[in-house]
């Protein structure tokens, strides 16, 4: 699975480049926010027991998204750097990497921990080897796919007020010539 993820966000990262390039970062983003409801409503005809293979095509379609959203947040938070160098004067990207580095672990780490709770409330016991009731299986779908979809779903709806477009970090960046050489 992570093979088919891995190898083919390594065959978009240039694609999609290109496109935040063409069409701004911040639509791209949202595009991909979006895709990225489409991909968690797939997950739920796509990860059920009778058709494991279906998981790789999963893989496939997150690698877009996973493409996408890690690279185009990454330089979004150069651009950040830029604004603020604009508003205040200085640069500080180390303190908006680490405050970024820090979230997405403590993102990761509570997302792990919650998953495991969840599961067991849920009733999923990793000890017993047959395929789990189906009433577990239908809430581990809805946790997979619908819950991650509507987050998807929120996130395209506030980055929206997302407020660095394409035109604006190009006058940002004419500002920052003009007062670096002056």
């Amino acid at each position: 699975y992570w093979t088919a993820v891995y190898g083919v966000a390594a065959l978009i990262v240039p694609v999609i480049s290109k496109l935040g390039v063409r069409f701004g970062k911040k639509r791209v983003f949202q595009v991909s926010l979006i895709w990225g409801v489409v991909v968690m409503c797939c997950r739920w005809f796509l990860f059920t027991p009778e058709m494991p293979y279906l998981q790789l095509l999963d893989g496939v379609m997150y690698a877009f998204l996973d493409a996408a959203l890690f690279l185009l947040c990454q330089s979004m938070i150069a651009d950040v750097c830029d604004y603020d160098e604009l508003k205040f004067g200085r640069r500080r990207e180390g303190v908006f990497a680490a405050v970024y580095g820090w979230l997405f672990k403590t993102g990761l780490a509570l997302g792990a921990l919650a998953a495991g709770i969840i599961l067991a409330k849920i009733g999923f016991d990793k000890k017993v080897e047959a395929v789990p009731p189906e009433e577990t299986l239908q809430m581990m779908r809805m946790i997979y796919s619908v819950i991650p979809g509507l987050v998807f779903f929120l996130t395209a709806v506030m980055f929206s007020f997302y407020p660095l477009t394409k035109e604006k970090m190009t006058d940002v960046a004419r500002q920052l010539r003009e007062r670096n050489v002056s």
